[in-house]
C-alpha cells in the first residue's frame, strides 16, 4: 500500500463545519499513514481549528474571513445563502488549485469531497477529468434512511409510528434522524441533507464513517438500492 500510496495525491474538501471537518481530517490522517499525499482545502474561517494539528497534511485556504456573511431573515435563508456562497467559492478555486498542484510536480489523482457538496463531483469528473470520492460523515444506516426519503419509499411527514426498511430492525419514529421525525424546527435542512443523493451512482467511490461488522446487511441493501458496487469504509 505504501508503494501505491506514494503515487496518489488526494485533494480533500470537507464541508466547512466542525462536525464535518473533524471526520475528514481523521480520514486524511489515516490515508497519509499509508503514504498517500493529502492536500486539504478549506475556508479561512476554519484556520484556527485545523492549523498545526496534522503536520503530514498540507492545507490550502480559500477566501477571506471578512467575506463570510450569510444573508437572510431567518436560519433557513441564512443556511441557503451560506451553501450558495460555499458553492461559488469552491467552484471558483478548485480548477486553479488542481492546476497549481500539477505545476508543482504533484498532480491530483482523486478529489475526496464531503457528500454535502455533491455538485463538486460534476466539476471533478466533467471539467477536470479526475476521479471523485464522496465521504459521508454519518453511518450507512443514516444514509440509507435519507436515500429512502429521496426516492419516496419513506414519506415525510411520517405516516406511521413504526418504520420498516430493508435490512434494518423495526424502527420507532424517534429512532430516525431529527430532520426526519421532527422536521419543523429545521426548515430547509432536510432538503440539504437529501441533496447528498442526487448523483451517488456517478461517484467513483463512496466512503462511510462506519464499521462493516455493524452494518454489513445495510451495506449490501444500499448497494442494491443505488445500483453501485464501489463502496468503502
Amino acid at each position: 500500500m505504501d508503494e501505491i500510496g506514494c503515487r496518489i495525491h488526494v485533494l480533500a474538501i470537507p464541508f466547512p463545519l466542525q462536525g464535518h471537518l473533524n471526520p475528514m481530517l481523521q480520514l486524511c490522517k489515516r490515508l497519509t499513514s499509508k503514504g498517500v499525499r493529502i492536500t486539504l482545502v478549506t475556508i479561512t474561517s476554519a484556520r484556527i481549528s485545523v492549523q498545526n494539528q496534522f503536520e503530514s497534511i498540507q492545507i490550502e485556504y480559500i477566501l477571506d474571513d471578512d467575506n463570510i456573511e450569510a444573508e437572510g431573515s431567518n436560519d433557513s435563508e441564512k443556511a441557503a445563502a451560506f451553501l450558495k456562497w460555499i458553492k461559488i467559492a469552491v467552484s471558483d478555486n478548485l480548477a486553479k488549485l488542481v492546476k497549481e498542484k500539477a505545476s508543482s510536480g504533484h498532480p491530483v489523482n482523486i478529489v475526496l469531497y464531503d457528500s454535502m457538496m455533491p455538485w463538486i463531483l460534476e466539476i471533478v469528473q466533467g471539467q477536470l477529468g479526475l476521479k471523485g470520492a464522496a465521504f459521508f460523515t454519518q453511518a450507512c444506516a443514516v444514509c440509507a434512511i435519507f436515500n429512502h426519503i429521496h426516492r419516496g419509499t419513506l414519506k415525510v411527514p411520517l405516516e406511521t409510528s413504526t418504520i420498516l426498511l430493508p435490512s434494518m430492525p423495526q424502527l420507532e419514529s424517534n429512532d430516525l434522524p431529527s430532520f426526519v421525525y421532527n422536521p419543523s424546527p429545521y426548515p430547509g435542512h432536510l432538503d440539504v441533507v437529501l441533496s447528498q443523493n442526487i448523483n451517488l451512482e456517478k461517484s467513483d467511490w463512496l466512503l462511510f464513517n462506519s464499521f462493516d461488522k455493524l452494518e454489513n446487511e445495510v451495506e449490501f441493501s444500499f448497494y442494491k438500492i443505488i445500483g453501485i458496487w464501489k463502496f468503502t469504509h
